[in-house]
């Protein structure tokens, strides 16, 4: 899983990671520490951040760091008299566990008494995927027809069912990249690079691209112009995950033909200035991808 994969580099490189805001984590916290609390489910596309949330949830709540990076498919946390069952990625659970577990969450949201919630994460697809091969009994019919509503116009008439469905695929992607420049740009590591002899002679791309990005030194221009190409997309119909829009700024950083994958790293920048390359750098270039 690519949430895992990124906790266990930045433990393994000590690395701070960066915070960016998780547009659904604060109704989150307030619904399942609140004295009526529903069943949850996180959707969106692959790179949304539907894992991140469900780990964020987890640990605010009181959930054991290590017990969740045992990777378990379902989690449990009790949460004052109730019991939170948190299932990062539904698409995890094989047929008959996930038809169990469906089964299960279709008879508590319909039970305003019931002591169990849930917090269900998956893709569009694979949501709808697992309820078609979920028993069909009435209390799974009616959970499939709430959730198809929710997908579709955000909204239900079946209002006794217990169950809230939050889109992390309708989030502002313009306004994201905006949050991911100012968390890259202004990362604590690059003071790393105060005793590097490139940064001091300003011959540094990587450098160059940074200011450039984060509308340093007057350089504010790029980085509005990102924004609106991004929102251009969008309206256009294009969708963004965040994992993509992390992969959109390390390229315009770090892009360059010569770099192992394209990308710079500091040991390749003497080499690539003193062959006069440094403008195969240049972050309209890596905008739009040239290799």
């Amino acid at each position: 899983m690519y949430d895992e994969s990124i906790q266990r580099a930045l433990k393994r490189h000590r690395i701070k990671p960066i915070v960016l805001p998780a547009q659904f984590m604060q109704a989150l916290l307030e619904n399942f520490s609140g004295a009526d609390p529903v069943t949850q489910i996180i959707t969106g596309t692959a790179g949304d951040g539907k894992t991140y949330h469900c780990r964020e949830v987890w640990s605010a709540l009181g959930g054991d760091e290590a017990t969740w990076n045992k990777g378990t498919k379902v989690q449990t946390l009790a949460v004052g008299q109730r019991t939170l069952v948190i299932v990062k990625d539904l698409s995890e659970l094989r047929d008959e566990e996930s038809a169990e577990l469906i089964a299960g969450v279709a008879r508590d949201v319909t039970q305003p008494s019931s002591n169990t919630v849930y917090l269900l994460a998956a893709n569009h697809g694979q949501l709808l995927e697992k309820l078609k091969a979920a028993p069909d009994t009435p209390e799974v019919r009616r959970l499939s027809d709430v959730v198809e509503d929710l997908l579709v116009t955000g909204g239900t008439d079946d209002r006794e069912v217990r169950l809230n469905l939050s889109d992390l695929s309708r989030a502002p992607a313009a306004k994201m990249t905006s949050y991911i420049i100012d968390e890259i740009g202004g990362h604590e590591g690059w003071a790393g690079c105060d005793g590097c002899p490139a940064a001091r002679d300003q011959a540094c791309p990587i450098l160059e691209n940074r200011r450039r990005l984060t509308g340093a030194d007057g350089h504010g221009k790029f980085r509005q112009r990102l924004a609106s190409l991004v929102e251009l997309s969008e309206r256009n119909g294009g969708h963004f995950p965040v994992r993509q829009l992390l992969s959109l700024v390390a390229n315009v950083i770090l892009g360059h033909p010569d770099g192992r994958d394209g990308l710079m790293s500091c040991g390749d920048v003497p080499d690539i200035v003193a062959s006069g390359r440094a403008d195969l750098a240049s972050v309209y270039r890596n905008v739009s991808a040239r290799t």
